[in-house]
C-alpha cells in the first residue's frame, strides 16, 4: 500500500501543473482545520508503539485513520 501512496504522490508532483494538487491539498487541510470536514481517527499510538500501529493497520484491526504521535 505504501508503494501505491508513494507512486501516486510522485505522479501528482510530476504532472504538467504540479500546483494543482498542491492547491487541492491546501484546501483540504483548510477544511479540516476549520472543522467543516472531519477526520475519523480510530487509533492513536505513541512513537514507541509504532510496531503495534503497523501491525494493527496490516491486520485490518483499525478503520479510519491511525495517528502516531511524535514528540
Amino acid at each position: 500500500m505504501l508503494g501505491w501512496v508513494t507512486s501516486t504522490a510522485y505522479d501528482l508532483i510530476n504532472q504538467p501543473h504540479p500546483e494543482r494538487p498542491a492547491d487541492s491539498v491546501r484546501r483540504a487541510l483548510e477544511l479540516v482545520g476549520d472543522g467543516r470536514v472531519g477526520v475519523d481517527i480510530t487509533a492513536e499510538y505513541e512513537l514507541a508503539d509504532v510496531e503495534a500501529a503497523i501491525a494493527g493497520l496490516a491486520g485490518g484491526a483499525t478503520h479510519g485513520k491511525s495517528v502516531v504521535r511524535i514528540g
